[in-house]
């Protein structure tokens, strides 16, 4: 990757990314989000990816298992 790339507003916010994304961090990732389209507004793809992205670690941090039956329970998702 090039240096530039990576000092970049957007090597930066997607090195960052990356990292909440791995500590699952749901807090951290809508503050990273939201700080970012301050800076570069979020087109609707863009947008559209991080949704699903915010849901998917949302779904997994907010995990209700109904320990009697045995299965998930579903809980709804604030998303970007």
């Amino acid at each position: 990757m090039e240096n530039t790339f990576l000092n970049s507003q957007e090597g930066i916010f997607i090195r960052k990314l990356i990292e909440i994304i791995e500590s699952m961090d749901l807090d951290e990732f809508t503050f990273l989000c939201g700080d970012y389209d301050k800076v570069k507004t979020l087109d609707k793809l863009q947008i559209k990816l991080l949704s699903k992205i915010k849901e998917n670690i949302g779904g997994i941090n907010n995990i209700n298992i109904d320990k009697d039956n045995g299965y998930i329970l579903e809980q709804e998702i604030d998303l970007c």
